[in-house]
Order: structure tokens, then sequence, then C-alpha cells
């Protein structure tokens, strides 16, 4: 029974030695955990007093503000115990963690954008303000040139001479100078000798051609109309046929073909005349006496004396801008008759000297 008893006591003795200890261990941890939420309460304390010391909006220290809040919308440990304060979770939207972009900003690229509509517009401002001073000035011109004081001209006269693209015409016993206008309708008709054709000139006569001939390309019969010309619309270098019901000069033959030619005039003696039509080269005796009608549509040939038909206007006194001038020749360009005298010269009989047989 004693050592019964003795085991009892030792055993007492171990459950209270270690109980002991537990408590002890208890009591350090919870003193440790007590002296740190101290210390983080008076620190936080400590914080919120010089806040609400330092704040401009503080009107006493016995005001403090509401304690913040972090971005989790948790309320901060308050200066009464608690957990632990969390470190401050920096706010993802403050100006300074906004991502910096290394290009221009949209404010600066709509400056750009707004800097080249302007540029644009001012040049197509520029561009219209041109035509429209462009076209007032031809206006302008138009005016001066068609709007004279003397008003509309449409008259016959007499010209004196010609020069410089510009004619001088006596009309109602006053002369004017007379400029052609850039698109004036201008021609000089009349007629002309043999004489007067030269290489170079242009003429257009009708005339048949027999394929089947010695000489394909020379006319059948001699031409007794031929015409000196300026080729007007319609009128090209080279030879068409005639019409069904085309002059004849001649009988002809049944394979003969009538055309009527348009070329240059490579030559002409003896009566003979060449022209050239480009890829042909056409042969024609002319008549005795042919009927040669001049139609040009320049003054080179005209002269004093020449009848003057003029429609325009009177831009100042004396001078004239014509949009028709038509001018009739007063006499014919060389001798109509020359080859008929020198015909009548070859035929004539030739008198024999005294002694001669």
């Amino acid at each position: 029974m004693a050592t019964f008893a003795c085991l009892r006591l030792a055993a007492t003795a171990i459950v209270l030695a270690l109980f002991t200890a537990d408590a002890l261990a208890v009591d350090v941890t919870k003193g440790s955990t007590n002296d740190k939420d101290k210390k983080g309460t008076d620190s936080h304390v400590s914080v919120e007093r010089s806040v609400s010391r330092d704040s401009p909006n503080s009107s006493s220290p016995a005001t403090a503000p509401s304690p913040p809040r972090d971005p989790g919308n948790r309320p901060a440990p308050g200066p009464t115990g608690g957990s632990r304060p969390a470190a401050m979770t920096p706010a993802l939207n403050a100006p300074a963690m906004q991502p910096r972009f290394s290009g221009p900003s949209p404010a600066v690229q709509d400056n750009w954008r707004d800097r080249s509509d302007r540029d644009r517009e001012d040049r197509e401002r520029e561009d219209r303000e041109r035509e429209d001073r462009q076209r007032r000035e031809r206006e302008e011109e138009q005016r001066a040139i068609y709007a004279g004081p003397n008003g509309y001209v449409n008259g016959t006269g007499t010209l004196i001479g010609t020069g410089a693209g510009l004619l001088r015409v006596e009309a109602n016993g006053a002369n004017w100078i007379v400029r052609p206008d850039v698109n004036a309708a201008k021609q000089l008709t009349g007629t002309a000798g043999p004489d007067f054709l030269r290489p170079g000139m242009v003429v257009k006569f009708q005339a048949a051609f027999d394929p089947n001939g010695n000489d394909k390309d020379k006319a059948i019969a001699p031409l007794t109309d031929l015409e000196i010309i300026t080729p007007h619309a319609g009128e090209t270098i080279g030879a068409v046929p005639a019409g069904a019901g085309a002059k004849q000069n001649a009988p002809q033959p049944a394979a003969a073909r009538s055309f009527v030619v348009i070329g240059s005039i490579k030559s002409y003696k003896q009566k003979e005349l060449t022209v050239s039509t480009g890829s042909r080269v056409f042969k024609a005796e002319l008549d005795s006496a042919p009927q040669i009608k001049v139609r040009m549509s320049d003054f080179q040939f005209a002269r004093a004396g020449d009848q003057v038909q003029l429609t325009g206007y009177a831009v100042r006194s004396g001078y004239i801008v014509a949009s028709q001038i038509l001018i009739t020749m007063a006499a014919p360009l060389g001798d109509p008759l020359a080859e008929f005298g020198k015909e009548k010269t070859a035929n004539r009989p030739v008198k024999l000297a005294t002694g001669q047989k």
C-alpha cells in the first residue's frame, strides 16, 4: 500500500508540473500578442492624431476623420484592438499608375488631322479663286472686244491694204483697222489665170481616167474647170469617185471612171498640170481658156480695191474686231487668157521675109 501511495503522489506531481508549464507558455504567448497589438494600436492612434492635427479642415484636435478604407472596402483597424493592420494596397486607378503611351496622344492626332484638312481646304479655295479670276478676266476681255461704244458692224467697204494680220478698209468715208477675231470666218474668192498656178498650191478638179489606157493616171479630156482652194471641213487630200450625175467634159470609154481630185501642184508647164495626192500623182491638160476659181481662207492674195464684207463690233473709233470677213477680188489673179493667146500665136501663120521660101 505504501508503494502504491508513493506512485500516486509522483504521478500527481508530474501532471501539475505539465499543466503549470502549459499555462506559463500560454501566458507568454498572449503577452507577446498583446504587446504587438498595443504597439500597432499606439502607432495607429499617433498617426490619426497627427493627421487630425495637420488637416486644414479640422476645427479641433478632438474631431477625427472617419477611418480610411482600402480598395477592397474593408475598414481599417481601429485604435482598439482587432487584427494586425495589413499593408495598404496601391490604387490601380491612381494617376501615377496610368500606363504611358509612346506615341502621340489622340488630341495631337486630331490636331494634325485638322491641320491637314485646313491645308486642303485652303488649296481648294485658292484654286477656285484663281479660276474665278481667270474667268472674270476672259469675260472682261470679251466685253472689251464685243461691247464697244460704236456697237454692231455689218457692212461692206473697200480694201486699202493688208499687213501684220490686219486689214485697212475704207467704209462710209472713214478708214478702219480690221482685226480678225480668233475664230473668225475668213474667205477670199475670185478668179485666176493659168499663169497664176504655182507649185505648192492646193487645187481641186474633177476628171475621168481610163484604167486600161496608156497612162491610167492622166485625165482623158482637158480640164475646163479648176479651183484653187484652202481645204475646209469635208475636203481632204486624195481622190474619191465622183457622183453618178457628175458633169463630163467629153465622151468617155466604157471603163473610164470619174474622180474628184484634191492635191498639191507639183508642176505646171506647157498646159500640163501635175498634182500629187500623197499616194498617187495625177496629170491633166488644161483647156485653152480654163475657168479657174479661187476660194482661200487667207488674204495673202488680197489687193487694194477688193470688196470687203464685214461682220463684227467696233471696239473703239476706227477699230473693228470682225467675226466674219469675206473679200471678193475686183480683178482676176494672172491672165485668164494667157494660154489662149499662146495657142493663137502658135497657130498663126508666120510671114516669110522677101527672098525666103
